[in-house]
C-alpha cells in the first residue's frame, strides 16, 4: 500500500506540473516549450488514473459480506455430516409395522401420499421400502402433487432392487435426492406388465419412532384406464417406509 501511495502522490505532482505548464502558456508567459503568446496543446489525460485510484479504495475498503463466516460454517457442517448421512438411516415415517390386508391387487399404477415434518433445511431422502405379495416388477418414483393431491410429473425415479420377490423390497433414491420440510409427496409405483400385487393396510397409525410431524395418507390413489387418477374410496394405503440419514439438511443462511 506504501508503494501504491507514492505512485499516486508522485503522478500527482506530474499532473499538476503539466496544468501549470499549460496555464502558462495560455496566458501568452513563457511554458515548457512555448513561443510567448502561442496558446500550447491541452493537458494531456492520464485515462487509466481514476481506475487505478477506484481500484486501490476498493481494496483497502472492502469487507467480507456480514453473513459469509455463517455461510460457511453451513457447507463445513454438511460437509463433515456426509459421512454420517451415508450410514445413520432413520426411518421418517412407515406403515410396514400395521395390519396387512391381502386383497390388493393392482392393475394400474398406484401412489401413497405422505407429508414431511418441520425441519427447517428439509430432508434428505434415502430409500423407499414397499411390501410387495409376489414377485411382479414395477418401478418406483416420488413426486409432488396437484391441487387435488395427484400426482405430477415432477418426480424422481428411485432405482430398483437387484430381483424382484414377495416381501419387503427397497428402492434406492439418488444421492442428491432431498424433501422440503411441511410438504405433500406421493409414492407412485407402476408396474411393469399387466398386474401387480402389492400389501396394503386398513390401519390409519404409522409405525412408532418415525421422525416428527410425517404421517402417511389414509387411502392411496390409483389411475384409471381413461388416464385418470382418483382416490379408493376404502381406506386402504399401501404398506410403505420413507427412510433418510438422521442428520438432516440444515437451513440455509440468508442474507
Amino acid at each position: 500500500m506504501g508503494e501504491l501511495r507514492e505512485r499516486m502522490a508522485h503522478l500527482k505532482g506530474r499532473l499538476q506540473r503539466s496544468r501549470a505548464g499549460n496555464l502558462t502558456g495560455l496566458s501568452g508567459g513563457e511554458g515548457p516549450g512555448a513561443r510567448p503568446g502561442t496558446p500550447t496543446a491541452p493537458p494531456r489525460r492520464l485515462p487509466w488514473l481514476p481506475a487505478l485510484a477506484r481500484a486501490a479504495g476498493a481494496f483497502v475498503t472492502s469487507r467480507r459480506p456480514p453473513r459469509a463466516a455463517a455461510g460457511f460454517l453451513v457447507v463445513l457442517a454438511t460437509l463433515l455430516a456426509l459421512p454420517l448421512q451415508a450410514q445413520a438411516q432413520s426411518t421418517l415415517v412407515s406403515n410396514l409395522g400395521q395390519g396387512d390386508d391381502t386383497n390388493a391387487d393392482f392393475n394400474p399404477p398406484v401412489a401413497q401420499r405422505f407429508t414431511t415434518g418441520s425441519n427447517p433445511g428439509g430432508y434428505t431422502l434415502s430409500r423407499v421400502e414397499i411390501k410387495t405379495q409376489d414377485s411382479d416388477s414395477f418401478s418406483v418414483s416420488v413426486c409432488g402433487i396437484d391441487g387435488s393431491g395427484f400426482p405430477t410429473s415432477t418426480c424422481t425415479a428411485l432405482t430398483a432392487p437387484g430381483t424382484f420377490a414377495s416381501g419387503t423390497l427397497v428402492f434406492t433414491a439418488p444421492a442428491d435426492a432431498t424433501l422440503s420440510s411441511g410438504t405433500t409427496y406421493t409414492v407412485v409405483a407402476t408396474p411393469a406388465g399387466t398386474t401387480l400385487r402389492l400389501d396394503a393396510t386398513t390401519a390409519d397409525a404409522e409405525d412408532t419412532g418415525g421422525a416428527a410431524g410425517w404421517s402417511l395418507a389414509d387411502e392411496y390413489d390409483w389411475r384409471n384406464s381413461s388416464n385418470m387418477w382418483t382416490t379408493n374410496v376404502i381406506g386402504k394405503s399401501l404398506r410403505v417406509a420413507i427412510k433418510g440419514p438422521t442428520v438432516q439438511v440444515p437451513a440455509a443462511v440468508s442474507d
